[in-house]
């Protein structure tokens, strides 16, 4: 067997690990909700920050419309808050590749990866490259 096939094959299983960690990731992501209350007002968003549940207690109804108003924008953004940080959690216990690649899309780079790259020697990156090329073209060098 050549070590192109043998490239592959770990390809393919790094791949399979890496989107069974994405659709754990996405099923715990799809069921955490952020919760706001006050007053009698509760307000419960999805991971998107999208109202899932909206509770109003009937003392709040005698509110003025600018106090009720008030309330359901301040409430609305501490159960956004609240995701953010069990989003943000969540986040931090996954794969490692999945994390990079999510904080890559959201325009955040990783502390880890900016550490990993910065530990690297010019010579260690030319042999990482090389060992790249090699595998990719079946050579040995």
């Amino acid at each position: 067997m050549s070590s192109a096939e043998d490239w592959d094959r770990e390809l393919e299983e790094h791949l399979r690990v890496l989107r069974r960690s994405a659709n754990e990731f996405s099923t715990v992501l799809s069921r955490l909700r952020g919760r706001g209350t006050a007053r009698g007002v509760a307000i419960e968003v999805d991971a998107n920050g999208d109202i899932t549940s909206l509770q109003i207690a009937p003392s709040a109804m005698s509110w003025s419309p600018s106090q009720l108003s008030h309330a359901l924008v301040e409430i609305h953004r501490r159960a956004r808050s609240d995701i953010q940080t069990q989003t943000a959690k969540l986040l931090q216990t996954a794969d490692p590749q999945l994390r990079l690649g999510i904080e890559g899309l959201n325009g955040e780079p990783s502390q880890t990866s900016r550490t990993e790259r910065a530990r690297l020697t010019e010579a260690e990156i030319q042999a990482a490259d090389d060992a790249y090329f090699a595998r990719l073209n079946g050579e040995e060098w």
